[in-house]
């Protein structure tokens, strides 16, 4: 039953982030459109994931709360450790990392040599802004 208002809830939100995402990001002011057409991509993927995961964390909490914690352990280390790995090695191997791909990696777990370039440069770019304001 639980799994149930949890994907009802993940469909309704999914809806939303599905067919109307410029105007969500738009909330948020985001309106320069390199970083809207990524927010699009991600909401999209986003709303076809937040269904799984909504069952997936019902699930894992039900197994927590009966007392077994080693499954959602086990659980954890596969869906947030060897799955985005391996799909960021299938991905390297098979092209070049594009954001899509760093969305769908993004969704099963953060991982992935994309993501340390992306937080390098979100890094870096916050460093030389802030430089000679110290």
């Amino acid at each position: 039953m639980a799994a149930r208002f949890g994907l009802a809830g993940a469909a309704i939100i999914g809806f939303f982030f599905l067919f109307f995402p410029q105007q969500l990001l738009s909330v948020f002011g985001m309106r320069e459109p390199a970083v809207v057409e990524i927010g699009v991509q991600l909401l999209r993927v986003l709303s076809v994931s937040g269904l799984f995961i909504a069952v997936a964390l019902t699930y894992t909490g039900g197994l927590q709360g009966t007392g077994d914690t080693k499954s959602p352990l086990y659980i954890s280390i596969v869906s947030q450790i060897v799955v985005p790995l391996g799909i960021c090695f299938v991905v390297r191997q098979a092209s070049r990392l594009d954001p899509i791909d760093r969305h769908l990696d993004r969704n099963s777990g953060r991982s992935c040599d994309a993501m340390r370039a992306e937080c390098d440069s979100i890094q870096a770019g916050k460093v030389a802004q802030h430089r000679g304001r110290y």
